[in-house]
């Protein structure tokens, strides 16, 4: 049993070395999200750069033992999307500043920007959504159980009719 979860170890920790430059690059193509988004949380929250970049390695490192598991070499870029926000709700890299007065943008922070950093996987922009599409999924990210496999669908539809 021991030896098995060393073993385990021992293969994420080697599948992150070897992909260290697409982990390092999602981390900076999210970091600039962030930026972009900053505006919305008027000051009051900032990205905790470590918990980002676990929250990506945990995603990476996710995909790799879906694949594995159904041993497939590709999977969707709406289910890598799906996974993505998975580990963003579930890691909250997004945290309220100390001392500061938290408002509802606030307290959703990680599931907008998760959903944008969802969206972004897959070329849609959150600006182009109508409100009330984005509100039920800011809703639906913040109060309901996440599940990316079929989150992955949505993503798809999502894509179908936002994209040309």
């Amino acid at each position: 049993m021991l030896e098995d979860i060393v073993s385990d170890h021992d293969s994420a920790l080697k599948l992150l070395k070897d992909r260290r430059e697409d982990i390092l690059e999602r981390y900076r193509t999210l970091k600039e999200l962030y930026e972009e988004l900053s505006s919305l949380f008027r000051g009051k929250v900032y990205i905790n750069k470590d918990l980002l970049l676990h929250a990506i390695e945990s995603y990476f490192l996710d995909i790799q033992r879906l694949k594995e598991f159904h041993g497939i070499k590709y999977i969707t870029d709406e289910k890598i999307s799906a996974f993505l926000i998975k580990w963003i709700l579930k890691i909250k890299p997004i945290q309220v500043k100390q001392g500061v007065e938290a408002d509802r943008y606030c307290f959703l922070a990680n599931e907008i920007y998760g959903l944008a950093a969802g969206l972004l996987m897959i070329n849609v922009e959150l600006t182009l959504m109508e409100k009330n599409l984005k509100y039920e999924l800011i809703y639906s990210l913040h109060n309901r159980d996440f599940e990316p496999k079929l989150f992955s669908t949505t993503l798809r539809l999502i894509k179908d009719l936002y994209t040309k």
